[in-house]
């Protein structure tokens, strides 16, 4: 399987793929090569699991939030439970109708405009599936109650937008690091005299939140000139299962280990195009002792899946190449973060 143009970039989401498993990775970013399972491919890069869809949901619901209150329209906690909870009933549905299937889905909608679940996608137990979606609602909602709980959130509310930075949700935000583009999303970010960039985050601290952070600080300098990086002020805030906040500024030494780290990254993602001038498969080998594998998108076409899964993809119709919107990924690559 050849490459015929690809334009690499490098994003967080990508970077932890190709960690986890260098197939998965390939199957991501290269799927529009395998003309067998190319359809099923493009289906499976939209799953989402419920875990991963509760947190697109919060950001949605948050950044729906800050656009009302920038057209000076009031902001209610009420208001924004019933969204987050309506988004969320309504993708679950979405996803158990089985709306990747264009004869299942209403024909004004196309396949990335409907939410597809792992968990639906390859038929987990519904009981389970159902009782997982109920969490998820829950800890969605928690989020939201938090949210309104924090002295950030309402200062943020009360204060003058005009100081908030245009972030343009409709496409990829991206900048140049020494030659590789980096894919990014980002959350808020304000001057008020101190810049700042705010990170929602829906789960526990882990260690790649500063890492993201940073990243944002290089986005922020590019974009709208905040330098050096090191004198923007970074704020993480957390929504589950408390309140809380976390605020720093990088080091010049922070900065240069986010872009080495990057740079490294990215130069390990494609030197097997370097090295052959292709992309084969065998050079993103699968990770042999993967404890992802019963949740990765990609299970239904990776030999170590079960032959439960290949029974389900077998019954189902190829999709069609006249599908809109799997036309135009197969020219321009999607960057997801």
């Amino acid at each position: 399987m050849r490459t015929n143009s690809f334009t690499p970039w490098w994003s967080m989401s990508l970077s932890r793929s190709f960690k986890r498993c260098k197939r998965e990775f390939f199957y991501d970013v290269f799927w529009g090569q395998n003309e067998r399972w190319k359809w099923h491919l493009y289906e499976m890069r939209r799953l989402r699991n419920l875990k991963a869809f509760r947190g697109i949901a919060v950001h949605d619901v948050i950044a729906n939030l800050l656009e009302k209150s920038r057209r000076g329209e009031r902001v209610e906690k009420a208001e924004a439970l019933a969204e987050v909870a309506g988004v969320l009933r309504r993708g679950f549905t979405e996803s158990s109708c089985g709306w990747w299937n264009r004869d299942l889905r209403p024909a004004h909608l196309e396949l990335k405009d409907v939410t597809c679940l792992i968990e639906h996608y390859y038929q987990f137990d519904k009981d389970l599936v159902d009782a997982e979606f109920e969490k998820q609602l829950e800890h969605a909602k928690r989020c939201v109650e938090n949210l309104f709980e924090l002295d950030v959130w309402q200062k943020l509310l009360r204060s003058d937008p005009k100081r908030w930075m245009a972030i343009d949700r409709t496409q990829p935000l991206s900048f140049d690091l020494d030659g590789v583009r980096v894919i990014l999303k980002l959350d808020f970010a304000c001057d008020f005299g101190v810049r700042r960039v705010v990170d929602w985050k829906t789960g526990a601290p882990s260690n790649s939140d500063r890492f993201q952070l940073m990243l944002y600080s290089l986005y922020a300098e590019k974009q709208w000139g905040w330098s050096p990086p090191t004198s923007t002020k970074l704020t993480a805030v957390y929504l589950y299962p408390e309140a809380s906040r976390a605020d720093f500024c990088a080091t010049e030494q922070d900065i240069q280990s986010v872009c080495a780290t990057v740079k490294h990254s990215f130069s390990e993602m494609i030197e097997p195009l370097h090295r052959t001038g292709r992309a084969d498969e065998n050079d993103y080998p699968r990770n042999e002792s993967s404890a992802t594998c019963p949740v990765c998108r990609f299970q239904g076409v990776c030999v170590k899946e079960s032959e439960r899964v290949r029974e389900i993809l077998a019954s189902r119709p190829q999709l069609l190449v006249d599908d809109e919107s799997a036309v135009e990924e197969l020219l321009l690559p999607t960057f997801e973060e």
